[in-house]
Order: C-alpha cells, then structure tokens, then sequence
C-alpha cells in the first residue's frame, strides 16, 4: 500500500513545487484517482472489519465468531477451535477440531 501511497504524494508535491501558480483545482485532479482508490479498498475492508468485530462472521467448524477485535488483518485460523480455513480439497481441519472430536 505505501508503494502506492509514495508516488502519488511525490507526484503532488513535485508539480506543486514546479508550478506554484497553478489554480488548486488542478491539485484536486491529480488527487481524485487516489482518493477513489482509497475509498474503494477501505469501505469493504471496515465493513469486513466490523462483521468480525460483532461476530457477523462465523468459522465454518464451529460455528463460533471467527476473530474478536478490530484488527488490520485477520489470520487465516479461527480463534475458537483453530481451524485452518486455506483447507486445500475443500476440507476443513485442524488439530484442535480433532481432538475435541477424540474427547466426545
């Protein structure tokens, strides 16, 4: 993301300090295409976000709310019984589901 970020505000920058007498306006265009970008990943990231954080977002083992919190990224294991959900061959499992399968 910062790899994104860098250019466009040296970009800014560069034209600002080159050509000083330039109306605002012309600023606000070279920054509409981040600003879109920027609105375009952070509104599913936060609604994301906010389906883990009330627990909207469930594991598929267990059912239970997969991750509590508002973090910046999520892990790929559920925080309940630990279910790894990158399964490949479409199984989920784990060794925390298997040994509460054992137990019962």
């Amino acid at each position: 993301m910062l790899l994104f970020i860098l250019p466009v505000v040296v970009l800014v920058n560069v034209v600002r300090w080159i050509a000083p007498s330039y109306d605002p306006n012309y600023f606000a265009v070279l920054w509409f295409p981040f600003l879109a970008v920027m609105v375009l990943m952070t509104v599913p990231w936060f609604l994301a976000q906010c389906g883990f954080m009330f627990g909207l977002i469930k594991c598929p083992a267990c059912r239970q709310s997969y991750a509590a919190g508002f973090r910046p990224y999520i892990k790929p294991t559920c925080e309940s019984c630990g279910v790894d959900i990158r399964g490949r061959g479409g199984a989920v499992t784990s060794n925390k589901s298997l040994e509460r399968t054992r137990e019962r």
